[in-house]
């Protein structure tokens, strides 16, 4: 596999509290990756899958690697108060790679056939049946196009359904991926062969939600304490302000730059 650049890569790693490598992230600039908006969606779906997946390889040796790593299993860290994963598994299956660009982007026809009001109904009835399977026989999960026979869906429908489920003006790639592999999480093939531990790979749609995500990382740990220094000094001027929040930032930083 091989990447045209258009310029070099970012990589910072977090480190935990042994100051030990923890995680890696790292933004990549291809020359020849489609412009999102621009190009047509299935331009950016093809790119996509080019260099991502979610599917559970054929050649044995990467299977292995993928099901031992990539295989997300729910813990206590991933629960949320309400009980849902917050890294949003299992994932929907889907035929094949589509951007999913909320209700108002499928044709009038759909949405009428669907309904509004029944969106949501629909998309918990194929929800509650795969979860249900996931959790008694997650071995023997029937396709998606027996799921939704059962459930009386067209395949157009539950196009639309999945769509649907995303808030606009929020944009997001699904990828192609069976019922068997709704807890795969994605991976690029080519990478994972030799780096032999969890990675996640995705196109970016959104730049600005995508820096949001890595200055988040940056920060976390420290975000709350400069918080609370705001808090107690919000009745003093700007400039305290501003020097309390830098002292508390320089005497409290774990590791720097």
């Amino acid at each position: 596999m091989q990447i045209q650049l258009e310029r070099s890569h970012t990589t910072f790693t977090k480190l935990n509290s042994s100051s030990m490598d923890h995680l890696m992230y790292m933004l990549i600039w291809a020359s020849d990756a489609p412009e999102f908006d621009k190009d047509s969606d299935r331009e950016v779906c093809k790119f996509s899958e080019r260099y991502q997946t979610c599917s559970i390889p054929d050649d044995d040796q990467l299977k292995n690697i993928a099901l031992n790593v990539q295989k997300h299993s729910h813990s206590r860290s991933c629960r949320m108060k309400d009980g849902s994963c917050r890294f949003s598994f299992s994932k929907t299956p889907y035929k094949r790679t589509i951007v999913a660009r909320g209700p108002l982007s499928e044709s009038i026809e759909l949405a009428a056939a669907v309904g509004l009001h029944h969106t949501s109904h629909k998309m918990k009835e194929v929800r509650l049946l795969l979860e249900t399977y996931l959790t008694d026989d997650p071995e023997n999960i029937p396709p998606l196009s027996v799921i939704l026979e059962l459930l009386a869906v067209t395949h157009e429908m539950y196009k639309w359904v999945v769509s649907a489920t995303v808030n606009r003006p929020n944009r997001k790639l699904c990828l192609n991926r069976t019922t068997q592999e709704m807890t795969i999480n994605v991976y690029c093939p080519a990478v994972l062969k030799y780096w032999k531990a969890n990675i996640n790979i995705q196109f970016v749609l959104d730049a600005y939600a995508c820096g949001v995500y890595i200055t988040s990382y940056m920060w976390k740990g420290e975000s709350d304490l400069l918080a609370h220094v705001v808090e107690e000094y919000t009745d003093s001027n700007v400039t305290e302000q501003l020097s309390k929040v830098g002292s508390c930032f320089l005497n409290h930083r774990e590791v720097s730059a």
